[in-house]
């Protein structure tokens, strides 16, 4: 009898002890996964940036985010600068990044990812920016589905980023700088690309871009970066420039009608 009790506690503790392990795992997977934060343009950000409740602007939205959430951005036009300064994915919906009457980005683009910070920014229509659309300095990061257009600089500019992708993006009417009305008509020089890398920037991976109708170069690859399947029309200068180093460049379509 006192055989079957014994018998009978260790099977009961052995039952609660995986009962427990499944749990903690099952929210271990949970916290791995992360939340998602609302944002839209009908939101308020005094709200708890649930579904049912979105907060107003995309960087409240960050503000709130812990590593490994997603931002959820909802559509309609946002007029902010947004620095995407912790490890998260900011995914929209039909969301509007304008820059008209912000002025100059100090340092940055209207969309901004710092060294150090592994992102996604996926999405977005990023217009009318004072210096870059979306700026890079991170390592890792992935910038894809976004349009760019309408940029006094480069319309995507990275420095010193590595190992990052930028995939199924279109840009256009940037370098704005180089441009009198409609008509691209450069009067100085040391001006960017449309997708402009800078300093100790490699190993980053161009694939599936449409670059188009920019008043500067296509773009500026280099050393060990892979440039593919992208298309380059009718920007105003050279459309691959290559740098430094020896970089991949295959299958990408050119077409100069100007």
């Amino acid at each position: 009898m006192e055989a079957r009790r014994i018998m009978s506690t260790i099977k009961t503790k052995i039952y609660a002890f995986i009962l427990c392990a499944f749990l903690l795992g099952s929210y271990t997977q949970v916290s791995a996964a992360g939340k998602i934060i609302y944002v839209d343009v009908a939101g308020n950000d005094q709200n708890s940036c649930t579904l049912a409740s979105p907060c107003r602007t995309i960087s409240h939205g960050i503000a709130v985010a812990v590593a490994g959430d997603a931002v959820n951005v909802g559509a309609g036009v946002y007029k902010e600068n947004v620095a995407v300064n912790k490890n998260i994915s900011l995914i929209s919906n039909g969301a509007v990044i304008d820059g008209a009457g912000l002025g100059v980005q100090s340092g940055g683009g209207l969309i901004n990812i710092p060294a150090g910070v592994v992102a996604t920014v996926q999405g977005f229509e990023v217009r009318n920016g004072g210096t870059y659309g979306i700026s890079v300095f991170s390592t890792g990061s992935t910038i894809s589905g976004n349009v760019i257009h309408d940029i006094y600089e480069a319309g995507i500019w990275m420095r010193d980023g590595k190992g990052n992708t930028f995939e199924g993006n279109e840009i256009y009417r940037t370098v704005l700088k180089n441009a009198s009305g409609s008509t691209c008509s450069p009067t100085n020089t040391g001006w960017p690309s449309a997708i402009n890398s800078w300093g100790a920037a490699s190993n980053n991976v161009w694939r599936g871009n449409n670059v188009h109708d920019n008043c500067g170069e296509g773009m500026v690859v280099y050393a060990g970066d892979l440039v593919e399947n992208n298309t380059f029309k009718d920007n105003w200068s050279v459309e691959i420039y290559i740098v430094d180093g020896f970089a991949t460049v295959r299958n990408n379509t050119i077409i100069d009608t100007k």
